[in-house]
C-alpha cells in the first residue's frame, strides 16, 4: 500500500476594513499583516511532513490491526456456528457434545496461557469446579437410581 502524505497550504485572512466595504480591495502582502506566527516560531517543514508522515502511518496500521482483528472475530463466529450445529446436521449429538467440550477446552487453555500465572490459577480454578458439579452431578444420579429401585423392587431386592 503506497503512503500518502499531506499538504497544507496556509490561507491567510484579514478582517474586512472599512476601505474594502467602500469597494476597495484590502490586499495582505505578508503572514504577519495576516495575524500569522512570526516565521521562526514556526516548525520547520521537512519536520512537519515527518509528523504527518509518522501520523499517517500510525493511522494506516491501527486500520490494518482493525480490520485484522474483526476478521478473526468474523472467522470465530462463523466457525462457532458451523461446530454448534453440527449435531444438527449429522443428528449426531454425542459427537456434537465432544466437539463443544474440545473447543471448550482449547479456549480455556488458550486464555490461561495468553493471561499467565493469573490464567492458569483461574484455569485450575475451573477445572475444580468442573469437577465438584460433576461429582454432584453423580451422586444425585445415583440418589435417584436408587430411589427408583427401592419404589419399584420394594424396600428389599429380590434375586
Amino acid at each position: 500500500m503506497a503512503e500518502s502524505t499531506a499538504i497544507v497550504i496556509p490561507i491567510y485572512l484579514s478582517p474586512v476594513s472599512s476601505e474594502a466595504e467602500a469597494g476597495e480591495a484590502s490586499v495582505i502582502d505578508t503572514p504577519a499583516q495576516a495575524g500569522a506566527a512570526p516565521p521562526g516560531s514556526e516548525l520547520p517543514e521537512s519536520n512537519k511532513s515527518d509528523k504527518a508522515q509518522k501520523k499517517a502511518a500510525k493511522n494506516a496500521e491501527s486500520n490494518k490491526n482493525a480490520a485484522k482483528a474483526l476478521a478473526k472475530q468474523i472467522g470465530k463466529k462463523v466457525a462457532m456456528t458451523a461446530l454448534s450445529n453440527y449435531g444438527n446436521v449429522t443428528g449426531n449429538t454425542v459427537e456434537q457434545q465432544n466437539i463443544q467440550t474440545a473447543v471448550g477446552e482449547a479456549l480455556s487453555i488458550s486464555a490461561a496461557v495468553s493471561l499467565g500465572p493469573a490464567g492458569v490459577a483461574l484455569y485450575v480454578v475451573d477445572k475444580g469446579i468442573q469437577a465438584y458439579n460433576y461429582i454432584s452431578d453423580l451422586k444425585q444420579s445415583s440418589a435417584r437410581s436408587s430411589f427408583a429401585q427401592k419404589r419399584v423392587y420394594g424396600s428389599e431386592k429380590r434375586s
